[in-house]
């Protein structure tokens, strides 16, 4: 049997970098598959690259493409475990067989630098739940690793560590578990709530009067959001060239990077430009707004050094310019969408913001500072019209029932460079 990687025959376990190597030997048997592979002759295994080798042994031996390092409780993708130094490397494999406690100082900053999190960090999704008093929900009760990363962010975020006056959790996941259909959408719905009541909210409101405020957000913007799903497509996990390559051909071909899901559009419009309930017009020129500015930035600046996720398959990478910032994520399934963006305040904002502070977040400086929701201006509102035509007005039809006949990830055209859904 012949194994090569990058058309390079490989003889034996030490033909790999030392990263490879020992990333092959914490799968459990992957050094023995390596040796049984390269001694057999009557089959060929061809690999692109080291991460491609062991992303296809894990998975091909394992039917899962997480190893699981029992000693620590950690899930993780070989992919991922790819892009940590052979030191670091050691200090896991010594963890693994129990020679380095979980609790050790080393193995602490190590995991948290790489943002890695063990069954113990993720304990504090079931805590979250039970405390904003939705864990029977049905939404939660198959939860994936992708699932409880974004509710770990969320545990983990000033909108439970830091919440305020009055105290809006328990609202906020009420009004969330009763428009999401999945944990993801469940904390951008959650924290529409908490930064939409931020801006619009008043002293005197019920509870009844907030849930109709963030209702009337979600029921004017979600439908904008139809126009912002198309989104380009790669190969599954390539190269930062080719992700920005492909983000290039598709705005030049009159296309717009748009979001992975309505409710993260919606949470991006309500956080980071002050939206106050416009309708109409008046909203849909936030909406292009905000969508144009977006593109804009990703038209000019070239993307930043992905960060890979826990799993191995999702790849973020920062856009920065002195005042906007931007996060395009390459998903598992090569489909590279619009994560976040913001631009700086203007100065009246700031002084806004200083003598108003939002949630533990610092004052505005003379470096870029994310938008506060307590006091972000309605730039959208305040800027000359895009050049683009705004969408055709959308009234307050936007239902549960709407959502689950218009707004599914359609695998039409749109998603591999059709006219989208």
């Amino acid at each position: 049997m012949t194994v090569k990687i990058a058309n390079k025959p490989l003889n034996g376990a030490f033909g790999l970098s030392e990263t490879g190597r020992r990333v092959l030997g914490l799968i459990d048997g992957g050094l023995q598959w390596l040796d049984y592979a390269i001694g057999t002759p009557d089959a060929h295994y061809h690999f692109r690259d080291e991460s491609a080798l062991v992303a296809a042994v894990q998975p091909g031996l394992h039917a899962t493409r997480y190893i699981l390092i029992d000693a620590i409780g950690l899930m993780v993708a070989p992919v991922k475990l790819m892009t940590m130094n052979p030191a670091e490397l050691q200090l896991l494999a010594r963890a693994a067989i129990g020679e380095v406690k979980p609790a050790n100082p080393d193995l602490v900053k190590m995991l948290a630098r790489h943002s890695l999190a063990t069954q113990n960090d993720l304990a504090a999704v079931a805590t979250l739940l039970d405390n904003l008093e939705v864990a029977p929900a049905p939404m939660f009760q198959a939860m994936d690793l992708d699932d409880n990363l974004a509710l770990l962010g969320l545990a983990r975020s000033p909108y439970i560590t830091d919440p305020g006056a009055p105290d809006l959790r328990l609202e906020a996941a009420s009004f969330a578990v009763s428009q999401a259909y999945s944990p993801l959408e469940f904390v951008d719905y959650f924290r529409t709530f908490i930064d939409h009541i931020a801006v619009v909210g008043e002293p005197g409101d019920t509870p009844a009067d907030r849930r109709e405020r963030a209702l009337r957000a979600v029921y004017t913007i979600a439908p904008l959001m139809f126009q912002a799903l198309d989104c380009p497509e790669v190969a599954g996990l390539v190269s930062p060239l080719e992700v920005e390559g492909a983000i290039i051909d598709w705005l030049m071909n009159g296309r717009q990077l748009g979001f992975l899901r309505v409710s993260q559009g919606v949470q991006q419009i309500v956080t980071n430009t002050g939206f106050a309930n416009e309708e109409g017009l008046a909203a849909q020129l936030i909406v292009r707004d905000y969508l144009d500015r977006a593109q804009q930035l990703v038209r000019l600046q070239g993307i930043g050094r992905g960060a890979m996720g826990q799993d191995g398959a999702t790849c973020l990478f920062p856009i920065v310019a002195p005042t906007q910032e931007a996060v395009i994520r390459l998903g598992p399934t090569g489909v590279i969408t619009l994560a976040q963006f913001w631009w700086q305040r203007p100065l009246r904002a700031q002084n806004s913001a200083e003598s108003s502070p939002s949630r533990g977040k610092p004052a505005a400086s003379s470096t870029p500072t994310r938008p506060s929701p307590r006091s972000a201006p309605r730039a959208a509102a305040q800027t000359p019209p895009s050049p683009h035509p705004p969408p055709s007005p959308v009234g307050l039809g936007w239902t549960r029932a709407c959502a689950r006949a218009r707004c599914h990830r359609f695998p039409g055209p749109g998603r591999h460079g059709g006219s989208g859904v």
